[in-house]
């Protein structure tokens, strides 16, 4: 009720039948951005097992962007249009994940913190309209792709896969933290949403090229890796994984000995 009467516009009825209009100080979009995402970045996202009050945002990113509560927008009233909704907060919300993903100058424990918020985030919030989550899965892909690339660019002497060879596993994720909570986060979307992200890129491939969810991408991700020794499914949470190549399954008929050059395991 309060962040309502701070940014939405509502309407009440005395008891002399009067129509009384409550005008905010916000329109959901600058609540968010000057009220709540600040306290998001400055408190919300550095606690550790903090629960309840991050559905604040939750809620603050499922509102129109605008003051009028009868004017949603697009992505919520059309949740399969074709064209993004630029302006939903939920968009914007996403954009600063994946910003500081992005971002090398950023500490690697806020970098793997964005991933998992974000995939989290993407695969509980319905209102999140199919187009937006297939965009952040192939940010994420289009990130993992570039990691194995520039390891594969480096390890062209075998010097790197040799390096990797002689990792344990506390150092694998010291080392390659942010590419696993990228690549897990792409997998735990998937488990969410991916037969829903499935059909709509059947349906929508044509004017979305850049979003390849070919099931051929999904198989290199984890076969080039996996030749590099960084084994992006050894490194995610079992759950997971079990899940994601379930799916894989279901929708592309590939086992998880697909996933992996000879020699090598998922596990």
């Amino acid at each position: 009720d309060h962040i309502r009467s701070r940014c939405i516009i509502t309407t009440s009825r005395n008891k002399d039948g009067i129509i009384r209009t409550t005008t905010p100080t916000h329109t959901p979009l600058t609540y968010y951005q000057q009220v709540l995402s600040p306290i998001f970045s400055a408190h919300i996202f550095n606690t550790h097992k903090s629960k309840f009050v991050q559905f604040l945002l939750f809620y603050v990113c499922s509102l129109p962007t605008l003051a009028s509560a009868s004017l949603p927008p697009k992505s919520l009233a059309e949740p399969n249009k074709l064209v993004l909704d630029d302006g939903a907060i939920y968009r914007e919300f996403c954009t600063n994940f994946l910003s500081t993903i992005l971002d090398q100058f950023q500490p690697p424990i806020a970098r793997q913190c964005s991933a998992c918020y974000l995939s989290s985030f993407i695969s509980r919030a319905k209102y999140v309209n199919t187009a937006t989550a297939a965009e952040v899965v192939s940010a994420l892909l289009q990130y993992a792709e570039l990691y194995i690339q520039a390891h594969a660019n480096v390890g062209a002497n075998g010097a790197q896969t040799n390096l990797l060879c002689e990792l344990d596993k506390a150092d694998m994720l010291t080392q390659h933290g942010v590419y696993y909570a990228v690549t897990q986060g792409a997998f735990y979307i998937m488990c969410f949403r991916g037969i829903e992200i499935h059909h709509w890129y059947q349906s929508h491939k044509a004017e979305y090229p850049q979003f390849n969810f070919h099931p051929q991408r999904w198989v290199d991700i984890g076969w080039n890796a996996s030749k590099l020794n960084l084994h992006p499914f050894r490194y995610c949470f079992g759950p997971v994984k079990r899940e994601f190549l379930h799916l894989m399954e279901d929708l592309y008929g590939l086992n998880e000995e697909e996933f992996v050059p000879p020699g090598h395991t998922c596990y």
